[in-house]
């Protein structure tokens, strides 16, 4: 028999199990915050003969001190806020951060509701639903941790398949990892194959500006790189070799989201 612990597909520990070796110590200062599998497994079959998943937490936030020059400010006066981001150390931290920026007398924030790390570390990761799952992030009293792995226990077998996980074969993402906007889509000659060698215009319609792009062909292409605020549109032309106009057939690619949105 060998036992297997991973977390988010990824194998943390894969080692047998003599006859001999009654307990198994592993340093949890190694394993990674979150939700991790514990497997027993039949190394002869691949399969799993017993499966317990528990929560390992850790307080890795990183700690976010706001200061300003006053308390008070008047109507439509320009806020300068300083804004500094550490470790638990004390270290700054070196990274790409999101603000924002919200009436707090309007928009009330429900602490025991879902949220980014809720999500990311707990729910995401498990089956069922969770009621309140801010709560086991409120704090680091017992009770928490207690009625944590009480949640965790109640969620039995997951989607994970111990042979795929041995092989490093992971099931393949159904939607990409967005670092940009961009655009897809195809360019078609006058009988239906792919262009060649044909450019696409891009033209702003709130600041006019113009981007030509040229392409090997006319088949399925991704441009990238962009940043444009919400409900800006565009003009988007295809043309023929050395940005001539001639008879071509852009399909533009419609954007696809997650129905499951935090």
């Amino acid at each position: 028999m060998g036992v297997i612990i991973h977390c988010r597909g990824e194998v943390i520990v894969a080692e047998p199990i003599v006859k001999e070796e009654l307990i198994k110590f592993v340093d949890i200062e190694s394993l990674p915050a979150g939700i991790l599998h514990f497997s027993l497994v039949d190394r002869a079959t691949k399969s799993v003969l017993s499966q317990r998943i528990c929560f390992v937490k850790k307080d890795e936030r990183d700690h976010i001190t706001l200061s300003m020059e006053k308390e008070r400010y008047g109507q439509r006066e320009e806020v300068e806020i300083g804004i500094r981001v550490s470790d638990a150390s004390g270290a700054p931290v070196d990274g790409d951060f999101a603000l924002s920026v919200t009436d707090g007398s309007s928009v009330e924030i429900d602490p025991m509701s879902q949220n980014i790390v809720s999500y990311l570390l707990m729910s995401s990761d498990i089956r069922g639903y969770i009621e309140d799952p801010g709560y086991y992030f409120s704090g680091n009293s017992r009770q928490i941790t207690n009625n944590l792995d009480l949640v965790v226990m109640t969620q039995g077998w997951t989607r994970f398949h111990i042979s795929n996980i041995l092989k490093n074969t992971l099931s393949e993402c159904r939607y990409e990892y967005e670092s940009s906007q961009y655009f897809k889509g195809t360019i078609k000659g006058a009988f239906g194959y792919w262009a060649r060698e044909p450019s696409l215009m891009v033209v702003n319609s709130v600041s006019k500006d113009i981007d030509i792009f040229e392409l090997d062909n006319g088949g399925p292409f991704r441009i990238a790189g962009f940043d444009y605020t919400d409900s800006t549109s565009f003009l988007i032309q295809a043309r023929g070799r050395n940005g001539n106009l001639v008879s071509l057939s852009l399909n533009m690619e419609p954007f696809t989201f997650k129905n499951n949105i935090i």
